[in-house]
């Protein structure tokens, strides 16, 4: 069975797990978007993780715990994109087989990362949403200060203007956290505030602002 992260210890191995294999991705600055909010930021920068997405971190914690008849059987989960391709490479970086199932509509550019990590696909319809699952919600009602929603319109904007300002490619989700800050800006002056960009696989024919 995998191991799993339950506390602080936990998440010390699993970053000594997955050392090797996941790349130390970069904190970066912008002061054009300190200017705009009037805060100090920080983003801690997942879009420049192995498969595009800090997602690679957990799949692969959970593939380099299995013991070698565990491998041997292969591994199996269903995502619409990041995840899969995440446990895609990671199984094939232990030398496992990853079996992936994908809803028929997930993003071209998604199915072919998928592929392309030597996954075996199966894809089935849009129906499978997720939801907070026994282990992450508990931690989010221990340690969780609040939870903010943003309209779709200040997504678009806040992925448009790190494109603009930082010269980095994120997805629509990972431009969720700016969006908040957006809508928040009269809230959080002179602020050091942390943000990670947990993504930046983008479909580039199905930009939201074309």
């Amino acid at each position: 069975m995998s191991e799993l992260c339950t506390n602080l210890d936990d998440i010390r191995a699993a970053a000594r797990r997955i050392a090797p294999h996941a790349h130390r991705t970069p904190v970066l600055r912008c002061t054009a978007l300190d200017s705009i909010l009037d805060a100090k930021l920080s983003f801690k920068c997942e879009n420049f993780q192995k498969v595009g997405a800090f997602k690679f971190r957990g799949a692969c914690n959970a593939v380099m715990s299995l013991q070698n008849a565990e491998l041997k059987r292969g591994v199996a989960t269903h995502s619409s994109g990041n995840h899969a391709a995440a446990l895609a490479l990671a199984a094939k970086l232990a030398g496992s087989t990853a079996h992936i199932v994908m809803p028929s509509n997930a993003s071209p550019i998604k199915k072919a990362a998928v592929a392309g990590y030597g996954a075996t696909i199966t894809f089935c319809e849009p129906t499978l949403l997720t939801s907070l699952g026994d282990l992450t919600f508990p931690i989010l009602q221990e340690r969780c200060a609040g939870i903010v929603t943003v309209a779709e319109e200040s997504i678009v904007e806040a992925m448009r203007l790190v494109w603009e300002r930082m010269k980095i490619i994120i997805e629509p989700s990972s431009a969720v956290p700016i969006a908040a800050l957006l809508e928040m800006r009269g809230q959080i002056p002179g602020q050091h505030v942390g943000v990670i960009l947990s993504g930046g696989n983008v479909d580039l024919d199905g930009l939201p602002w074309r």
